[in-house]
């Protein structure tokens, strides 16, 4: 009887991809797997040590007293920075030491650790305990591939999302005054022109009035990270929206075409709407400066919602409307993309004394269940992924509590136009050479045209010294890894 129920759950899994809470509860859902699976397993070190950021930690540690008290296993942290951790994995290229067992990693960096044979190929253990790969939203499972193999599990959601003032656009005389210029109502915006008509209209100076009240201070149409290494992140999106991806099939870069110059127009006219000093702001700036009700619009992190939203923090709380990021119209179609740069993964350690119980904890981890609680936690800088995270039978009414019924709406459709970034070896360099050239744009040493040239030289330098042949290789699958729809609108 027990079998039969157990068939019959797997059949409906495979049907539907989503099960409802009570069915990812049960003894046949990945936490479950993978708990089993770690108490038959003998000799267990007592600890197992993850290398991650520190915004990560405490909601981890959350489910580490769970994890000791079924298993014995302990689990240790090495918190590194954003800036910093991808050379500390990768020095175990070198080290060979096995100084970490699991990383919780950005998806841009697997072909580094790939090919650089630090990261474990997980597929064999994918087959054997199941972690519901079917159950991701989109291709969010696909970002953690390389030359076909899989080495992370996706335990992050994490888009870049558009954010902007409902009170602002539903306030009759601006809308009105709105209509009367552009002929449209002020929304989310279709395309990245009907974007900078918003910014534009937006912005305020002081001494202006906006609905009906004179500024005391100026009242600015967007604000995005413009600090160096940052910049490429908010450009992504404009350019993967013209229909072009980084590369044509021999690795020639196409940024410096029409599209990634005009792509590069509309990340300098955006600065414009901005407060100047956004060349040096990140997070920590950016969220109080929309928070704090200085701008109309933001473009950041998903994990921006949770702030904004705070009843101790935002001062726009239960103001703000959230978009599906805004796209360009090539040959009559709407084309719109985001990009997961903020997203995280859990790999396993190549030199991981355990690396199957490595393994095994990182499939609890990144479970339905147990990957559900830990975006939940109210220090959590994970966002939802999983089908069930927005299905009504699953916990769609936790994640609309913990973020709000528009930040999940526009969530849910967002993720099924998530591009993953360069994640080829060399990934950084690559990154960092745009972001060198745009921020040399925003500064205006360069014009646009100069800028792509200079990063389109710079890619190919990065390209055959990763050996092209090789490249050429690896692009060819991760061009398989980009979103099939164009637009989550149809």
């Amino acid at each position: 009887m027990k079998s039969l129920a157990r068939s019959l759950l797997f059949s409906f899994l495979a049907l539907a991809f989503v099960g409802t809470t009570a069915a990812y509860a049960s003894s046949d859902s990945p936490s479950e797997r993978a708990m089993t699976a770690l108490k038959k397993i003998d000799n267990k070190p007592d600890t197992l040590t993850i290398i991650l950021i520190p915004l990560l930690v405490k909601a981890i540690q959350s489910k580490s007293a769970e994890l000791e008290q079924e298993t014995g296993i302990k689990l240790d942290y090495i918190e590194k920075g954003i800036l910093t951790i991808h050379s500390d994995i990768m020095r175990e290229k070198v080290a060979k030491i096995g100084s970490f067992d699991i990383m919780a990693y950005v998806p841009m960096w697997t072909g580094d650790f790939a090919a650089a044979e630090i990261a474990q190929p997980l597929d064999a253990w994918i087959s054997k305990y199941d972690p519901d790969i079917g159950g991701y939203m989109g291709n969010s499972a696909d970002h953690t591939k390389f030359a076909g193999k899989v080495y992370g599990l996706m335990a992050d959601g994490d888009a870049h999302t558009y954010i902007m003032r409902r009170d602002v656009i539903e306030h009759p005389g601006e809308r009105a005054a709105f209509k009367a210029k552009f002929g449209r109502d002020p929304g989310c915006p279709n395309t990245w022109a009907e974007h900078q008509d918003l910014i534009t209209f937006f912005h305020r100076k002081a001494g202006e009035k906006l609905m009906g009240e004179v500024l005391k201070e100026e009242f600015y149409g967007t604000v995005e990270a413009r600090v160096r290494g940052r910049n490429y992140v908010n450009w992504m999106h404009r350019f993967l929206s013209k229909g072009k991806l980084y590369f044509d099939d021999k690795m020639n870069p196409l940024i410096d075409s029409p599209e990634g110059i005009q792509a590069t127009r509309e990340f300098l006219a955006a600065y414009k709407e901005m407060d100047p000093a956004a060349t040096g702001w990140d997070s920590a700036q950016l969220l109080p400066h929309y928070g704090g009700g200085r701008a109309f619009n933001t473009i950041h992190f998903a994990g921006t919602a949770n702030f904004v939203e705070s009843p101790k923090k935002s001062k726009v709380r239960g103001k703000n409307v959230y978009c599906v990021m805004p796209g360009t119209v090539v040959n009559g179609k709407l084309i719109q993309r985001t990009n997961n740069a903020g997203a995280f993964a859990y790999g396993v350690n190549v030199f991981s004394k355990s690396p199957e119980v490595a393994y095994l904890v990182s499939q609890w981890l990144a479970s339905p269940k147990i990957g559900t609680e830990i975006i939940l936690h109210r220090a959590s800088f994970f966002e939802p992924v999983r089908k069930i995270h927005f299905a009504k039978d699953g916990f769609r009414k936790e994640m609309e509590e913990h973020y709000s019924p528009l930040f999940v709406a526009a969530h849910e459709k967002q993720i099924l136009i998530t591009a993953p970034l360069i994640s080829l070896p060399g990934a950084n360099e690559y990154h960092d050479q745009l972001d060198i050239r745009l921020h040399e744009v925003l500064l205006g040493r360069l014009t646009p045209e100069q800028a792509m040239k200079k990063v389109a030289a710079a890619w190919d330098d990065v390209t055959d010294d990763e050996e092209r042949d090789s490249q050429i290789k690896f692009w060819a699958e991760q061009k398989k890894l980009f979103p099939k729809v164009d637009s989550p609108s149809g």
